[in-house]
Order: structure tokens, then sequence, then C-alpha cells
């Protein structure tokens, strides 16, 4: 089976290409992906993309996570699959849909201009549905966050709201929060959650470490980088322009008002797999 490595900002894909042949049956792909994203047993990624054909736009792109369940919309794997369409080596810019079964389709614009790294512009139909400022209640802290869906869930908490945490990404329990909420009853609808540590550094920039659901801890998040400049805008933080989000793998720039994310998309290597 042949596959392509690609990533946006170290939050990193195994892209299976299956528009000419159905390489993995449908009741095997939870379990494929989680074979696949084993760093010390396999290629090793926080998940895998399935390309499929579309009646309706250019592909389809479903996004299973690195423990098999799936997603339904990421920004980081929406620029890596609009690359992989547009054509890894194809020097030039593209216009192109990317049908999501369980989300609304989302329009990408390709420009590559030297191999292996294209700059994608994701379109989306909303940058961030903001639904409302909530509290939890955890094993040792009341949690404030806010509820953002992007397609999918997410939960942004600023450090400056939460006294409780540390001011600074860097040092905030990421990982033990972030654990926390995956199985909270709050989010069980949900199977999970993805959550954001936001700390403010000016108005248009925003620096953020996250927890994905189904992953764990990543160098980045596409839609959670939406979910706070939403957040942030909707607050009255942010101005109307792009905003800046800050994360261990690099910058992602957020239009909320146009709805629009901005980034790169890296080829890493093509391979083959031989069971």
């Amino acid at each position: 089976m042949k596959f392509f490595k690609l990533h946006g900002l170290g939050n990193d894909y195994i892209v299976i290409d299956e528009r000419e042949e159905n390489s993995v049956p449908e009741e095997e792909k939870g379990e494929r992906a989680t074979q696949l994203c084993r760093r010390s047993l396999g290629p090793g990624a926080d998940g895998v993309l399935y390309l499929n054909n579309s009646q309706s736009s250019d592909v389809e792109m479903r996004i299973f996570n690195a423990d098999g369940s799936e997603a339904e919309s990421c920004g980081n794997g929406l620029r890596c699959c609009a690359y992989y369409h547009h054509g890894l080596e194809n020097i030039g810019t593209g216009e192109y849909e990317i049908e999501l079964p369980l989300a609304s389709p989302v329009q990408a614009s390709v420009q590559l201009k030297q191999p292996p790294t294209a700059e994608v512009t994701l379109q989306m139909e909303t940058a961030g549905k903001y639904e409302a400022r909530k509290t939890l209640e955890l094993e040792d802290l009341e949690l404030r966050y806010h509820s953002v869906n992007v397609g999918n869930p997410h939960a942004v908490v600023f450090l400056d709201e939460n006294p409780a945490l540390s001011r600074k990404p860097a040092n905030a329990a990421v990982v033990e929060i972030g654990k926390q909420l995956q199985t909270h009853p709050t989010f069980a609808p949900t199977h999970g959650v993805n959550v954001e540590f936001v700390r403010e550094l000016t108005a248009a920039r925003y620096e953020m470490r996250v927890f994905e659901r189904g992953v764990g801890e990543t160098t980045s998040c596409g839609t959670g980088s939406v979910a706070v400049a939403r957040a942030a805008h909707v607050l009255g933080r942010a101005p109307d322009d792009w905003v800046t989000v800050a994360q261990p793998g690099g910058d992602l720039d957020i239009e909320p008002v146009q709805h629009k994310l901005r980034g790169p998309a890296e080829w890493v290597y093509t391979a083959q797999l031989s069971n």
C-alpha cells in the first residue's frame, strides 16, 4: 500500500489515496489508523487522512485520529489534503473544494512555489461558531472555558481567566487537564473535546498549546487556532482583521470575520507499506 506523509506545523498525517483503489476496507480504517500512527512500531503520525472521490467536490477527506476514532474536521489535515490533491510537485496555484462527510465542505487555495512546502488558505463556512462561556468543576479546580464549534468541538481556556493555572502555556497542565476533559460527562456526546490553553500576547497575537481529542498534545491544531481567534473576537479581545496563533510547531493566521485560515503544509516523504 502506497502512502504519503505530510504535516502542518508538525501536526503530521499519513495520506492514503483511495480514489482509484480502496486500499483499506471500511471496517478496518480505524484499526489501521491506530497501527500506522504508532511512532515506535510504524510510520507514526497524529492521524490518517483517507481520500476518496466526491460527487459534489474535488475530493473527499476523512480523518481518523491516532486512537482510531473518526474526526469531523481538521485544519492542518485539510491543508495537507489540499496540497496533495494539487500535486506535490505541481508548481503554481489551485482552488479546490474538499468534502468532509461529517462537516461542511471547505474551499482551499494552494500556492506552491517550491516543493516540499505549499502555502494553503482555507475558506471555511464559519470561522468557529461561538457557543457560550462555561464553567466546569474538575478534580482540583474550577475551569472557565469558552465552547466553540469549528465542525468539531473545542474548549478554549484563556489562562488569565483561570488564576489557578500558570499564565504561560508552557507551564499549563495541558495533559492532566486535557485527559480529564476527555472523560468528563459534559463532553460525552462528542466523545471528548479539543482543549486550547491560551495566553494573549497582543490583541492580534495569541500563544496556544493544545490537547487534541483522540490524539493528545500536538504541536499544532488548525481548527483549534480558529476556535481561539473566534473566541477572542467575540469577547472583544481581537480585531476584525487577521489574528496570529503561535504554537510549538509555528504560527497560523486566522481571519475570524471572513472565515479564513492560512498556513503551510509540507510533504515529508512517499513510501510503500509491505503489510
